[in-house]
């Protein structure tokens, strides 16, 4: 898995201007920097991909690729890659590709109808996760996650794969089934994020075919096509030479390459058309888009210019894109600090580069605003980019960044032979299609370490003035309809004032001191138990905390944490709610100990140390993570956070101002008023249950903060601190004696309280009229009180919850083609009272409201009343089975087993295995469950309509 992809700053407008944004973490003694070697080796040479790898093309054209790997075991990842999207479309198929990517898996040669599904769900494989596709632009990608274990299973699997690529049925009646769940996966995109890219699309791709290709298509082109117009795209490019298959994962290679040659071998057609590469308009003059939208609830400003796409192929490459990154690392830190000013100009920002389409790159910049912050979050903007250009950036900055990165590659590395299969399979699939390189663990360890220390300062201020092009630039403003919004020509000047902007140098505001003054009295461990059947330790602490290992070789270099503390909010009055709520984000914009916020991370530069608390409505704890070699700085954060929290007004100006420019125009989003109606209706409009306003918003103080933190976390005695992973146990125990046990112990020891809230009883329906698109939502929420929880009554819930999902699925998707998505979503609850809520919740045309709502009771009915094949059971058996398999040897189910087995006093052995969870359902079962829980005469509907 390519550690630049993960470390790069992308930014893509067509993804609406989104970004991922990597945390600033270190080590406290930064490794000295080697000194720059000279070069001497051409850079201008392709990256060899992967030998691990192993590559060839058939006779026909059809490339594939081909990786053992064992992570997960008896597993492999397989892809089929088709060079084809949605750009090579003519007008009367927009649409189309998407729509035959639909139809694969409603009938192939060898698996009629919805055979195809029924058989991979049969095999323990879930829908969405483990098969599912994509189209783009530019590709059509089919997935696949199978187990291994099984040739006859194997075999099938291939032959799914065949079936797609040159075998899809098309059948009239199954077309037309389909058209309403494509138009249903239409209305599920709009709203205004639709109506925004509507808008985008054309000015980011002026001149180009791409302007008028989004995937999706137009409904008056894929509702009314002829099914002969979708075999014509199908027969016209998909085709071997425009494919590759991807095999990834615990499979012997020679095997996979003889399946591969078995079932593509077929011949490719004659006289093919060819696939055109479409290029996008660069250079330009300055461009501005203004988008104003009713249901927007913040303003976005965003500076962009389009170029060519960069090469992904030579070192040279390579060492382009770390400079890159490095500098938007850099600049991005700072609009991170800059956006914890007390009065800051923007609620968040950030930039980078990337591709929007195969044919060009990207590069933007944006901000966030409220409703009368445009201006000032454009200035703020451009300020940063004439700083970092004008000014450069300082060496404690680089030296920084590099420490993080070169953090990263070394996790990379060590976990080398832990790399998802399906990641790998993923980098493959933009080998073939983008020819971006892949050059392995091994090959990349060495690129970044051999680049990273000697790329200069002045490498990277040479970047910087250059880092948004002069040309091609586009200005996008996306706000709330009514917000105050500069006059054209004030938007392009503020845009162009960067060079005549008095600035002064970035100030690096660091503290170089240790952590800790002076470590506490150290504890004792008190005792210890030991579970054998999972490996798993239970230590007490002289304080009263307990403590949980559980050393595992998943990952070489991951240990997971967990802390926690039954309470939460439920043991504060109403009226400090909102101050305890929000006093952990307080507090992590405050700092630590003797450190801001600011000051702490750059301490922590070079450190993969994730670590956060948080205060629940019942639970009060922290979670996060650390390498093994990190354990002492980890453990004295801990201590800090229980002992050293930071809350200053200046943060909570900061905090409150953000909070208040979202909550601002909140309720011009439908959803928000929806999802508001629902909580208001099931809690009986419980106080804790109702959204922030600006009335709430002024409970939230920095004493008040600080007042219930300091209650939830006063000492360590009740609390449970749980760890996974590689864990050094004589390391672990050390520090638990210094740290952990060296903790106060609490006044007293505390439970959930029982505020008594309860959703209503009867037969209750609600609508909510908000919303200009044609587009409705449905949740219908079936309640239960329980007389005491038990660990059989979750399994049946959650099971029949599963039965109950495909059930509906069949019926309201694949007969009906009424909605794109349902979901069933069991929530059964053990405190403050034991309690079962299940909800089931689709999008669709306001027309089939009743329709489908009455299809949803009916199939409710029907299953209750005894009719349910034993195919079902078989699915949740099989699926269990596949999951509990890759369940087991993940550290993250661990951490989650652990913390609710000794949470609640549990047994921790009896863990549920697949033989007991087949013991423990059957047909029988889940009848009776369904025909318990789902009461049709008692149970909420809320509905969201369009406006009237």
């Amino acid at each position: 898995m390519r550690i630049l992809l993960y470390l790069r700053f992308v930014v893509s407008s067509i993804l609406f201007i989104s970004i991922i944004l990597l945390s600033a973490c270190g080590t406290i003694e930064r490794a000295d920097v080697q000194p720059r070697p000279e070069p001497s080796e051409p850079l201008d040479e392709p990256i060899a991909l992967d030998p691990l790898v192993s590559a060839g093309t058939l006779e026909n054209g059809l490339s594939w690729y081909i990786r053992s790997n064992k992570e997960p075991e008896e597993r492999a990842s397989l892809r089929l890659v088709v060079n084809a999207g949605s750009i090579l479309e003519v007008d009367d198929q927009q649409g189309l590709a998407h729509f035959c990517e639909h139809m694969a898996f409603n009938g192939t040669e060898h698996f009629a109808k919805m055979e195809l599904v029924d058989y991979l769900e049969s095999i323990g494989m879930s829908f969405g996760p483990e098969i599912n596709a994509y189209t783009g632009f530019d590709e059509t990608v089919y997935m696949l996650e199978i187990p291994t274990d099984d040739e006859e299973i194997v075999g099938s699997a291939f032959q799914v794969l065949e079936d797609w690529a040159h075998l899809v049925s098309y059948e009239d009646e199954e077309v037309e089934k389909e058209r309403g769940v494509i138009q249903e996966e239409w209305r599920l995109g709009r709203g205004a994020s639709g109506r925004v890219l509507d808008k985008m699309i054309p000015v980011i791709f002026r001149n180009s075919a791409y302007a008028d290709r989004l995937p999706i298509g137009k409904p008056e082109v894929f509702m009314n096509a002829p099914p002969q117009r979708l075999r014509d795209y199908y027969n016209t490019w998909y085709r071997p030479e425009l494919m590759a298959v991807i095999v990834v994962g615990d499979i012997e290679p020679e095997k996979a390459r003889a399946l591969i040659e078995k079932h593509f071998s077929f011949e490719a057609i004659e006289n093919p058309q060819y696939r055109p590469e479409f290029p996008v308009e660069i250079a330009g003059d300055t461009e501005l888009c203004l988008i104003p939208d009713p249901e927007l609830t913040y303003a976005t400003v965003e500076l962009s210019a389009k170029t060519e796409r960069p090469g992904m192929r030579t070192e040279s490459d390579y060492r382009r894109s770390l400079i890159e990154s490095l500098t938007w690392s850099m600049f991005n830190e700072r609009l991170g600090e800059t956006a914890r000013k007390p009065q800051p100009p923007f609620i968040g920002a950030g930039g980078g580069t990337g591709t929007i389409v195969r044919t060009a790159g990207n590069v933007s910049c944006y901000a966030s605003a409220d409703t009368d912050g445009v201006s000032g979050a454009l200035t703020a903007v451009v300020a940063e980019l004439e700083r970092a250009g004008r000014w450069g950036f300082s060496s404690a900055e680089l030296e920084r960044t590099k420490a993080d990165y070169l953090k990263s590659i070394e996790e990379y590395y060590r976990e080398k032979d832990n790399i998802p299969s399906s990641g790998l399979a993923n980098e493959l699939i933009e080998y073939f299609l983008k020819d971006v390189f892949m050059p392995g663990a091994d090959a990349e360890y060495e690129l970044y370490n051999r680049f990273v220390p000697e790329i200069s300062l002045e490498d990277i201020n040479s970047y910087a003035a250059q880092m948004m092009p002069g040309t091609g630039r586009t200005i996008t403003i996306i706000y709330p309809e009514g917000a105050t919004i500069p006059e054209r020509g004030k938007i392009i000047s503020i845009a162009e004032s960067g060079p005549s902007m008095t600035l002064s140098p970035y100030v690096d505001d660091s503290l170089d001191r240790d952590l800790v003054d002076a470590a506490p009295a150290a504890g004792e461990i008190t005792g210890r138990e030991y579970f054998e059947s999972i490996d798993t330790e239970l230590w007490h602490l002289s304080n009263g905390a307990d403590v949980i290992i559980k050393p595992t070789d998943f990952k070489d270099d991951e240990v997971l944490f967990s802390a926690f503390s039954r309470g939460g909010l439920s043991l504060h009055p109403d009226d400090e709610f909102i101050a305890g709520l929000y006093a952990p984000l307080l507090q992590s914009l405050s700092g630590l100990g003797q450190f801001n916020s600011i000051q702490l991370e750059k301490k922590l530069a070079g450190l993969s140390i994730r670590l956060s608390p948080y205060i629940g409505k019942s639970y009060e704890g922290m979670s996060g993570s650390f390498s093994p070699d990190e354990i002492e700085v980890f453990m004295q954060l801990v201590y800090l956070y229980f002992t050293e929290p930071q809350f200053n007004s200046d943060s909570a100006d900061n905090l409150k101002f953000r909070l208040e420019s979202l909550i601002e125009n909140r309720k011009a989003d439908p959803m928000n008023e929806y999802y508001d109606r629902i909580a208001e209706i099931i809690t009986r409009d419980d106080y804790r249950s109702r959204p922030l306003d600006s009335e709430r918003l002024s409970l939230l103080t920095p004493e008040g903060s600080e007042s219930v933190y300091s209650q939830r976390f006063s000492g360590a005695d009740d609390f449970v601190f749980v760890f996974i992973g590689n864990i050094d146990r004589p390391a672990l125990e050390n520090v638990c004696r210094s740290w952990l046990a060296g903790l106060p112990a609490g006044p007293e020891s505390e439970t959930v309280v029982d505020l008594g809230v309860r959703p209503p009883a009867g037969l209750i329906k609600d609508i909510v009229y908000r919303g200009i698109e044609q587009q409705s939502r449905v949740r219908m929420s079936f309640t239960n009180e329980l007389e005491s929880w038990s660990s059989d009554i979750e399994l049946q819930v959650e099971t029949s919850a599963s039965v109950l999902e495909t059930l509906l699925r069949e019926s309201l998707r694949e007969e009906l083609g009424g909605t794109y998505h349902i979901a069933v979503n069991p929530y059964v609850e053990r405190e403050p009272y034991p309690s079962v809520r299940v909800s089931i919740e689709f999008g669709c045309e306001p027309g089939r409201v009743d329709e489908l709502s009455a299809r949803i009771i009916e199939v409710i009915d029907i299953t209750a009343g005894g009719e349910l094949e034993e195919q079902y059971i078989v699915k949740q058996e099989q699926q269990y089975r596949r999951s509990f398999e890759k369940s087991v040897k993940q550290n993250s189910f661990w951490l989650r087993y652990l913390e609710d087995a000794f949470g609640y006093g549990d047994d921790p052995e009896k863990i549920l295995t697949p033989e007991l969870f087949n013991e423990k359902i059957s047909r029988e079962s889940v009848l009776e469950t369904i025909g318990d829980l789902y009461d049709t005469d008692e149970y909420i509907t809320v509905v969201l309509m369009p406006e009237r």
